[in-house]
């Protein structure tokens, strides 16, 4: 087997292996929660980083989240984990909404202004083929739906080439982070113990949708095209380049 086939497998099935690791460890019980725990002490850094800013904190946050979200290979769990951490469960959610916000924007901007090939270069051209179809429509609603699955930052790319209005598909984009972002602030919130099992369900749960949509991903994608494709409102014709709506 060569490494591109071991790799192949890897995509597969980590999922599963991470819903066993994490099931593991949340028998394996306090004494390997401790060992969980420090590593997470390294987070105290990073909040005396910030809070050394002052007023300023949140809008160093801010500024990072969003540049995260532009710049999609970085992942951002650890960005919306920390918001909760540094600012509370209710102002981090909000602060990193607000992050979202920015972020996508940028995105779907760039994405508007520099076309196709830019696209292409973040985000790879298997996923645009794979979102080909979507990128003629005009619904935001679609977009909507298309952002709580689990395509990552680069759907925000992805959305810029399309046809719909820039507005409407931020504040699609906005909507369907919401409630990732306050559950994330939330577990970023929680100390000790209840940290350790906040992350274990987080993992699970994060697993158990990457192994759904590994596994029945292509066919809710193909359910949803066919619903919008119903409507007037994808066009064959490629999208705009314009910067404003």
């Amino acid at each position: 087997m060569n490494i591109a086939s071991w790799i192949n497998q890897f995509k597969r099935w980590w999922p599963a292996v991470t819903i066993l690791v994490a099931t593991i460890v949340l028998i394996a019980g306090p004494e390997l929660w401790q060992d969980l725990i420090a590593p997470l002490a390294a987070g105290e850094r990073i909040k005396a980083a910030l809070a050394a800013a002052g007023p300023l904190a949140p809008l160093a946050y801010i500024a990072l989240y969003a540049t995260q979200i532009v710049a999609a290979p970085i992942p951002g769990s650890p960005f919306a984990l920390a918001s909760g951490y540094l600012f509370g469960p209710i102002a981090g959610g909000v602060y990193s909404l607000v992050a979202a916000a920015i972020g996508l924007s940028l995105a779907m901007a760039l994405s508007r202004r520099f076309g196709r090939p830019f696209v292409a270069r973040l985000v790879g051209q298997e996923e645009m083929d794979r979102w080909e179809e979507a990128l003629g429509t005009e619904s935001a609603l679609l977009w909507f739906f298309i952002f709580l699955l689990p395509v990552g930052d680069a759907g925000y790319y992805l959305a810029g080439l399309s046809r719909a209005r820039l507005r409407r598909v931020a504040i699609a984009g906005v909507l369907a982070r919401t409630p990732n972002q306050f559950l994330m602030s939330w577990v970023g919130a929680q100390t000790g113990e209840r940290l350790i099992l906040a992350l274990i369900g987080l993992v699970l749960l994060s697993a158990t949708i990457m192994f759904a949509w590994q596994r029945w991903g292509r066919q809710l994608q193909a359910r949803l095209l066919a619903l919008e494709r119903r409507s007037p409102s994808i066009a064959p014709h490629p999208p705009p380049r314009e910067t404003s709506d």
